[in-house]
């Protein structure tokens, strides 16, 4: 269900009503707001609508709980920028940690703060207020109206207000935050170490010593209402496997139900995402009615843990402003590649005999095309980066200027390759790991890794931006 009214004449109605209860429940507690009078319009009175926001939860295909959450909809709000960034985990971040837990042999847990957002406080130089939930107006004050003391989902600050309140809680209980990654956080005491992840209200984190981890856990529990979900099986909708050797993660089945979407459109099977030698351009077709910005969507993040459909989905993603049947077809092939491989996903493996004071050799793999991409002759490029056996990170993309040869484009791929090199290293770095210096980059344009190893201008280099230069440092 989309609304409150579908929802209570659905056939789980019953269900929806305890959720929605066990909400505005939790909102008493935490003293979410207060029943107020409709003040003045004014610049310190923000006002808006409230509504709620239904979800089923699943695993494995199974519903697992009905969850009901009461939001503002504070899309026609216009708040300060600072007063709304929440900065969010890398992927590569989280492939690092997959990895350095393989590699441990220490299994990696996550735990969720329910209504986490509600634990934060609301600025003091704004007030908020949301009209009361369906279903949930009181009754003798129908017109009074929700003043906000905590950030309600939905509020434009409440990301803001969350990473503040649990950032500072981390830092006051000894964690230091990552410069290379903000959401990341590092515990040391001795010879033992804890490395928290925070993505928005749920986190990933590794431990190496019992001990210290159920002291930061029980301060987490009294201040957060902190719930534990032990090893991690389930995380950002992929799922996880965990064993002492490896760590497995997919997204089969956000994939399966993509695939089970689409069924009735599309039920072909392809052994490749797409078709060889085939750039996807602009068409005088007539605009499309289906819903391709959706289906693109869902397929790019799905490339998370499938980078063999990025080359795919990057083609397609550069038309969805006005997409036609050329186009939508292009995307349902990949729908029909995965309906044939939807088992796939990323693999972390470990190393025997590694100890954590070992050095680990990133392997990078690069390339580009020249000039592909007929309506802007602009070129592709991807590359791969791994550590030892893992690969922690790709990327595939068009270049942001027009390469006036092959060697020029390689050269921009190498560029970009290298910068996500010394994120990574960085990254390794602040996790107090070691890696084998230097790093090798695979690319196979000689004229490339010749530009790359000899600062010399002639004609056919001295237009190249000097931004793309980073490479031979």
């Amino acid at each position: 269900p989309k609304t409150y009214t579908q929802a209570m004449r659905g056939p789980d109605s019953t269900e929806w009503k305890k959720s929605m209860e066990r909400e505005i429940e939790a909102h008493r507690k935490n003293e979410t707001w207060e029943l107020v009078p409709r003040p003045e319009p004014s610049d310190h009175n923000i006002f808006m609508k409230g509504l709620w926001r239904l979800r089923v939860k699943t695993q494995h295909g199974v519903t697992t709980s009905f969850k009901s959450r009461y939001c503002a909809d504070g899309s026609r709000v216009a708040d300060l920028p600072e007063n709304v960034f929440a900065p969010t985990a890398s992927f590569t971040t989280i492939c690092l940690l997959f990895l350095l837990s393989a590699l441990l042999g220490i299994p990696l847990k996550s735990r969720d703060i329910p209504s986490a957002y509600v634990q934060a406080p609301m600025p003091s130089n704004r007030n908020y207020y949301v009209t009361q939930p369906l279903g949930f107006v009181d009754k003798k004050f129908p017109n009074h109206v929700l003043k906000l003391n905590k950030a309600l989902y939905g509020v434009p600050c409440a990301g803001h207000q969350w990473n503040i309140t649990y950032t500072s809680f981390l830092k006051d209980i000894g964690f230091k935050q990552c410069d290379s990654d903000p959401c990341l956080f590092i515990l040391r005491t001795g010879k033992h170490m804890m490395i928290f992840l925070l993505v928005v209200d749920n986190d990933l984190n590794l431990c190496t010593s019992p001990k210290l981890e159920a002291k930061v856990i029980n301060a987490l529990t009294e201040r957060f209402s902190y719930i534990s979900d032990g090893k991690c099986n389930w995380f950002l909708g992929m799922s996880v496997t965990q064993n002492y050797s490896s760590i497995f993660i997919s997204q089969e089945d956000y994939v399966k139900s993509l695939l089970k979407e689409y069924e009735h459109i599309y039920s072909r099977k392809h052994d490749t995402p797409g078709e060889a030698g085939k750039i996807l351009e602009v068409t005088d077709e007539e605009r499309s009615d289906f819903n391709y910005q959706k289906l693109v969507g869902t397929l790019l993040w799905i490339t998370k843990t499938r980078p063999d459909i990025s080359f795919a989905v990057t083609q397609c993603c550069r038309f969805t402003d006005c997409p036609g049947d050329t186009h939508v077809k292009a995307a349902l092939r990949i729908v029909g590649y995965l309906r044939k491989y939807h088992n796939l996903g990323l693999k972390f493996h470990s190393i025997p005999n590694w100890s954590i004071g070992d050095p680990l050799n990133i392997t990078v793999y690069c390339d580009a095309s020249w000039a592909n991409d007929a309506v802007t002759r602009k070129s592709y490029y991807g590359y791969l980066v791994f550590i030892e056996t893992s690969l922690v990170s790709s990327r595939c993309r068009l270049t942001l200027e027009v390469a006036h040869s092959s060697c020029e484009s390689e050269y921009v791929a190498l560029d970009d390759a290298a910068r996500e090199v010394v994120y990574v290293t960085q990254l390794i770095e602040e996790l107090g790991l070691h890696m084998k210096r230097p790093v090798t980059i695979y690319s196979d344009s000689k004229g490339a890794r010749h530009w790359a190893t000899n600062r010399m201008v002639n004609q056919r280099s001295k237009h190249i931006a000097i931004r793309y230069h980073y490479i031979r440092d």
